[in-house]
């Protein structure tokens, strides 16, 4: 289990303006990766509480929730380990995460601190509009801001006849999240 352990944070970041193509990179980027290997759960609603959130990330793993904030916690990180100890990463991915509060960012940089923030068993991506790097840049999510390893903002086309630039553009995202993985599997 050491020999895979991934000694950095993984959390990607795409932005730009709707209709640009986050969602469908997304989409194309999860059914590229093996499902023996990548446990995904996407989380499309980032107007929930933070309980709701809780519960949502705790479905999405396979885990029937419990009540309390800490419990859920707990069975969120302990599946995690889980799952990497069957050579599985979990991919999280928020979308549409411009609305999502501060108190759920703030708990998902102590959610994947694993063994005093030195190990990363899970991959978390979000993907919004340009509004969630401002909320970013707050000096309030500076830790979570130094743990992003891709930032990748979309160029918006106007165009019907940009469709191949475009197809390009997200051909490029998916290769270069997908190098990274293959990277960090290597060390």
């Amino acid at each position: 289990m050491e020999e895979n352990s991934i000694e950095i944070w993984r959390i990607f970041h795409l932005t730009n303006a709707p209709g640009s193509g986050k969602s469908y990179t997304l989409k194309c980027f999860v059914n590229s990766l093996n499902p023996n290997m990548y446990k995904v759960v996407y989380i499309p609603i980032s107007t929930l509480t933070v309980m709701d959130f809780y519960r949502y990330l705790s479905d999405g793993l396979g885990l029937i929730p419990k009540h309390r904030k800490c419990d859920m916690f707990r069975q969120i990180q302990d599946v995690i380990l889980s799952y990497h100890s069957k050579n599985i990463t979990p991919v999280i991915i928020v979308d549409e995460a411009q609305f999502i509060s501060n108190s759920i960012l703030d708990d998902l940089r102590i959610i994947f601190n694993f063994d005093m923030d030195t190990k990363n068993y899970a991959l978390l991506i979000l993907s919004g509009q340009t509004q969630l790097i401002i909320q970013l840049n707050r000096q309030a999510h500076e830790a979570l801001r130094q743990r992003i390893v891709l930032n990748y903002s979309f160029k918006g086309f106007k165009q019907r006849r940009n469709k191949r630039i475009y197809n390009i553009q997200i051909k490029m995202c998916r290769m270069q999240m997908k190098q990274y993985l293959l990277m960090t599997q290597l060390n």
